[in-house]
């Protein structure tokens, strides 16, 4: 706050010397009256450069805790941010968060009999399907999946608990089981 508080006054008097347009990057030339004013710009822009360096860092770091399944919420809580869909697009992070909701929202259903693992990318798709099977009307997916699974012997995971699991590794999709995705 001092720093704007002070640099406005030098500002001013340092235009009255010469217009902002024609002064260089050091702001050379000043008359010796003028020096402390020219010292207070210069040393508001380091502090102002070091606080946008520090923004980058701390943007960068939400970023790569975004990428590595942490949740938007809690990537900008570990960077001191508060988080908010509209302002991280803004910050350029959009891309991200949608490719995070996108991976978090896949649910994988293993199909032992057939050999299949297909991925759905949002729960809807895996409820339609299922009830166009079981023909049966079920208020909640949790409830949806049992009937599934009693009937059909299928076996669910959530994006987290597979990549927690390591599932991948489970399966030899160069060999007998095949990847499907869904929707």
């Amino acid at each position: 706050m001092s720093v704007v508080r002070n640099i406005v006054p030098s500002v001013s008097r340092l235009e009255n010397w010469k217009p902002i347009s024609e002064w260089d990057d050091d702001i050379s030339g000043v008359p010796p009256y003028l020096e402390k004013d020219r010292q207070i710009i210069l040393n508001a822009r380091v502090e102002l450069n070091w606080k946008e360096l520090s923004f980058d860092r701390r943007l960068k770091k939400a970023k790569k805790l975004i990428e590595e399944d942490n949740s938007p919420t809690f990537a900008f809580r570990e960077v001191k941010m508060s988080y908010d869909y509209n302002r991280a697009v803004q910050l350029g992070l959009k891309d991200t968060i949608d490719a995070y909701k996108e991976r978090t929202s896949r649910v994988y259903e293993i199909d032992e009999k057939n050999k299949v693992v297909r991925i759905y990318h949002d729960r809807v798709g895996l409820i339609r399907r299922i009830h166009e099977e079981t023909n049966k009307t079920v208020s909640s997916i949790k409830n949806l999946m049992q009937l599934h699974i009693m009937m059909k012997g299928m076996t669910y995971y959530t994006y987290k608990t597979w990549k927690k699991e390591n599932m991948e590794s489970k399966f030899d999709f160069d060999g007998d089981w095949s990847l499907v995705t869904v929707n």
